[in-house]
């Protein structure tokens, strides 16, 4: 997977990067509801400052890197399918 939001880290996501740091462990929830479905993903973290790796978001500072050591799948009953009407103002060009 290769997706981070096009804005500058906050508090919020330097606390995150701490947390990484600290514990090394994530859990990350994909949704797609017009699907409907939902992948909840386990990992061990690791935060990287690789030019050729944080190169690949330009204006990022450090990059993520997940082991997955967990995919979980479920049930979409209790999703509600929607569609996408347009693009999100926060998802990066591709350019």
């Amino acid at each position: 997977m290769r997706s981070l939001p096009a804005r500058r880290a906050t508090r919020d996501d330097r606390s995150s990067m701490g947390n990484i740091a600290a514990t090394a462990q994530v859990g990350l929830l994909f949704m797609d509801f017009a699907t409907p479905s939902r992948l909840p993903v386990q990992g061990d973290a690791e935060l990287t400052d690789d030019p050729a790796v944080v190169g690949l978001w330009p204006g990022a500072q450090f990059a993520v890197k997940v082991a997955i050591t967990a995919l979980i799948t479920n049930c979409p009953r209790y999703i509600p399918r929607m569609q996408r009407i347009d693009g999100s103002r926060y998802v990066p060009d591709p350019a």
